[in-house]
């Protein structure tokens, strides 16, 4: 299984924030009537669009994911 092939695939991704910089997108969220997924990937957008990214090799990407086996 290749990640990353399909533009319209979706993963989840998780990272630790900081309780105030969350609570700041919370709040954002509820006065302008967004969701807090559409602040995080407009940010995250935003961030990357100017970027320039190399592609990792394919030997990395095949590499097996740590972490627990989900269920089928």
């Amino acid at each position: 299984m290749t990640t990353g092939t399909n533009p319209n695939e979706i993963i989840r991704m998780c990272a630790d924030v900081e309780s105030m910089l969350a609570e700041k997108v919370k709040d954002y969220a509820y006065w302008e009537g967004l969701t807090q997924q559409e602040i995080i990937l407009k940010a995250l957008e935003d961030f990357m669009q100017d970027k320039l990214v190399k592609g990792r090799p394919e030997a990395v990407k095949r590499k097996a994911k740590l972490g627990r086996k989900h269920k089928n």
